[in-house]
């Protein structure tokens, strides 16, 4: 019986094989047996308690061209040892069958994964194209992050998860060639234009961006990106993020090519995006705090006549009616689907539907998805707690957090 016919029918028996034995023996068995590594590193024992390496293994590939689409550490008892061992595994898969997808776990409390480990995971990784990283603040101080993506050139993905400025610019050095890229909880240390070129993108996430200058050191600087195959933009801020420090990283983004984005209304206050013809599809993630101050307009050079399909998504439309549905009807014209993502509430539904009887040119079509609400996204509420408790209970005064006077946006 075949490998491939093998591991779908009985991955139990493989689980009864190979799932007692320690990191150091199955070393041995993949030796062994070199058609069976996804088996013997993804089988359950007490070797996933010391790292967690799952393997996904692409069977359906000739056994010429296998690889594996994807494989992750995630050390739970780390140290020097298992760091070594973790090595010895990844290149014994490696030199079996590439490896063409990874995630690397670097949240441990006693040891974290420092740019030299990450190099030596890079020499094994040279077929890598789609990489996860996920990191502590902690390390932004750690030596040697320009070098750490030098063998990793040919990522084509990158999603960084708690990162910071050094790392970024070390993928911004060695992996041009990026078509998506993702950052979450990212500390903004630079202007995103030192940061963020990368000529070949068509995908760009960012989702949490924070700015935390009393822990990091923060460079101030205005920047103009163009990304001329960029297609998908999501752009959110973190409800810590100090917004009289983002006004200083004022930011223009140019996208001829952009067909959706999904924003932060209060990305005003630093950005500017200028978007093509092709623009259809905007998500404003409605974080301000009154509707006085809903103008998501002016983040946008061009006009949005593009527009056809709307999506609000909010952690409540409560007295925010009229400003998110007069901004629609005069700035969205062609809008064809207007989507609302909320709390549930009947009321809300209602007099959205009779402001847009009642104001609105051409009906569109009203998509109340009370099902979608996310409540984890909506988090500015927090956030302003958060300002009134530091602030020793006095109201918030917008002026605070002022837009940057000084920028350039032409």
């Amino acid at each position: 019986m075949s490998w491939d016919t093998i591991v779908p029918r009985i991955p139990h028996v493989f689980d009864a094989i190979f799932g007692h034995l320690d990191l150091q023996d199955r070393l041995s068995a993949a030796s062994t047996c070199r058609q069976w590594e996804a088996a013997v590193f993804g089988a359950s024992s007490r070797f996933a308690k010391d790292i967690a390496l799952n393997v996904t293994y692409d069977r359906y590939s000739t056994p010429s061209n296998r690889s594996y689409q994807s494989v992750t550490v995630k050390p739970w008892i780390w140290g020097r040892r298992k760091f070594q061992l973790s090595l010895r595994v990844l290149e014994t898969m490696n030199g079996a069958c590439p490896i063409r997808w990874a995630r690397f776990d670097g949240r441990f409390a006693d040891w974290s994964i420092s740019p030299s480990d990450l190099m030596a995971y890079g020499r094994i990784f040279s077929n890598l194209q789609e990489l996860e990283l996920t990191l502590t603040l902690k390390t932004f101080w750690d030596e040697g992050w320009d070098q750490t993506f030098e063998n990793l050139g040919g990522l084509s993905v990158v999603k960084l998860t708690g990162g910071h400025g050094r790392v970024m610019s070390s993928v911004r050095t060695y992996c041009r060639g990026l078509k998506k890229l993702t950052l979450v909880q990212f500390a903004l240390t630079k202007p995103l234009g030192q940061l963020l070129d990368f000529p070949e993108l068509e995908e760009l996430v960012i989702e949490d961006l924070d700015v935390s200058p009393s822990s990091l050191e923060l460079q101030s600087g205005d920047s103009q990106l163009v990304y001329n195959n960029l297609k998908h933009l999501t752009f959110l801020i973190s409800y810590c993020a100090s917004f009289v420090h983002l006004t200083r990283l004022a930011t223009t983004i140019k996208a001829p090519e952009l067909q959706s984005a999904r924003l932060s209304e209060i990305l005003y206050r630093f950005v500017r995006i200028e978007a093509g013809g092709d623009f259809h599809d905007l998500t404003l993630n409605v974080t301000s705090y009154s509707p006085s101050d809903f103008t998501p307009s002016i983040i946008f050079r061009n006009d949005l006549s593009s527009v056809t399909r709307v999506t609000i998504e909010a952690f409540s439309m409560k007295g925010y009616v009229d400003a998110v549905m007069g901004w629609v009807k005069d700035h969205c014209n062609n809008v064809k689907d207007l989507v609302f993502n909320q709390e549930p509430s009947p009321q809300i539904y209602q007099q959205i539907t009779d402001y847009a009887v009642q104001e609105m040119a051409t009906m569109p079509k009203i998509v109340y998805n009370a099902n979608e609400f996310q409540k984890s996204c909506f988090s500015l509420e927090r956030r302003a707690a958060r300002l009134v408790a530091t602030n020793h209970g006095n109201q918030i005064n917008l002026n605070n957090f002022p837009v940057n006077p000084n920028f350039n946006w032409n």
